[in-house]
């Protein structure tokens, strides 16, 4: 079989690239032929005999990421053009190439996205919110079209599921909710005897209990400030590690001002994230708004207590008092309290809590992802041979 993945980065480090890389691997090692676009490659994978990589050059400079991805899907769907004889699935991201396609991947949805009053255009007034809201709008007309144009459309969450069907006006059946894989060999508990890089780091004793945060601390979106204001709770005495770039954040000042800042320790950007949360008691991440959120199952992998708001979508593998804890909501400052106290006072507690998470994550592994992607093209493959009329006739992409 021939498939071809469209994705500006089929990289580990990118998370729409890594989806695509995970079912990119699953199809190469089955030994079909798989074609990629994208302007970057995981080299592992552009070394197989199997894979053909049309690389998608752009500027090296472009005065607007809107630009950029313009030009991208322009030359996408040159570079798919150029496959004469067509493919026989075609999966896509969103508006990243024009034409229809067999799999679409929403990873969010833009018209969704532009009414969230954490939303940049909302956040910051002047040319940059103008740019910001012109770059949702376009691209939530042109994603519209591509979702549907497409076959099936594979969602993260059920809260992209919801969007897909009040937003862009698709039918129930069309949508598939595969939420993205974790690494359970890189987030991984602490072992018996293995040093805890993050009480290292902090300088903190055993005792002592620390929650963690990763995430952008710039704007109010991941929401930092339910943690901090937690922390400043009567009878909470809760060190909170935070990983994130710090130019420009307002966290450090807010902390200073709630009277924690001895018990907040700011780590700055860090790339050892995944040593770093294995040390942890609890991991944080009240989010306002995030459709997915790696960063919650890669806690779940650490076995590491994890909090979290049903404005996340990964907090759909959350049982709470189980294998997490489920907020009531992004603003719950009492449930934040009161779960960090009950973790800090019951230890056994939080260890049971940790391992069911570790055991949850291991049912959410990248291969497990890519297979369910795989049982898809099967399932639309069966349907092109009972002859449905084909998304991808070698017209339709000159067209």
């Amino acid at each position: 079989m021939r498939f071809a993945v469209v994705t500006q980065k089929l990289i580990k480090g990118d998370g729409q690239g890594r989806i695509n890389l995970s079912v990119a691997r699953r199809l190469a090692g089955a030994g079909h032929a798989v074609t990629v676009v994208s302007s970057e490659i995981d080299p592992a994978l552009a070394a197989l005999p199997n894979v053909t990589w049309r690389r998608i050059t752009l500027p090296a400079r472009l005065p607007a990421e809107l630009l950029k991805d313009l030009l991208f899907a322009a030359k996408a769907h040159r570079a798919l053009a150029a496959g004469a004889d067509g493919y026989d699935i075609l999966l896509l991201n969103g508006d990243i190439a024009s034409g229809p396609s067999d799999v679409n991947v929403a990873m969010f949805v833009h018209s969704d996205w532009i009414r969230s009053p954490y939303h940049p255009g909302c956040a910051r007034p002047g040319a940059y919110g103008r740019y910001q809201r012109l770059y949702t709008r376009l691209h939530a007309r042109g994603e519209k079209r591509a979702f549907q144009a497409a076959r099936r459309v594979v969602a993260l969450s059920d809260l992209v599921r919801q969007s897909l069907i009040a937003d862009v006006g698709l039918d129930l059946a069309k949508i598939r909710v595969i939420p993205p894989g974790v690494d359970t060999q890189e987030f991984r508990p602490l072992q018996p005897g293995e040093p805890n890089a993050l009480r290292e780091t902090l300088g903190l004793p055993p005792d002592a209990f620390v929650a963690f945060f990763t995430g952008d601390i710039v704007s109010n979106r991941k929401n930092l400030d339910l943690p901090l204001h937690a922390l400043a709770q009567p009878g909470l005495p809760v060190h909170l590690a935070v990983a994130g770039g710090l130019p420009g954040s307002p966290y450090p000042a807010l902390a200073q001002q709630l009277g924690v800042a001895d018990h907040v320790h700011f780590l700055g950007y860090r790339k050892d994230v995944p040593r770093l949360l294995r040390g942890a008691d609890a991991f944080v991440f009240p989010s306002h708004y995030d459709t997915f959120a790696l960063v919650v199952t890669e806690a779940l992998a650490s076995g590491v207590p994890t909090l979290t708001a049903p404005s996340v979508g990964a907090a759909s593998v959350i049982r709470h008092g189980e294998n997490g804890f489920l907020l009531k909501s992004s603003d719950d400052l009492e449930g934040m309290a009161a779960t960090l106290r009950r973790l800090r006072g019951d230890r056994a507690y939080a260890r049971r809590i940790g391992q069911a998470a570790r055991a949850t994550a291991q049912t959410l592994s990248w291969e497990t992802m890519a297979a369910r992607y795989e049982a898809l093209f099967a399932e639309i493959l069966a349907e092109k041979q009972q002859g449905a009329p084909s998304a991808l006739a070698p017209s339709r992409l000159h067209a």
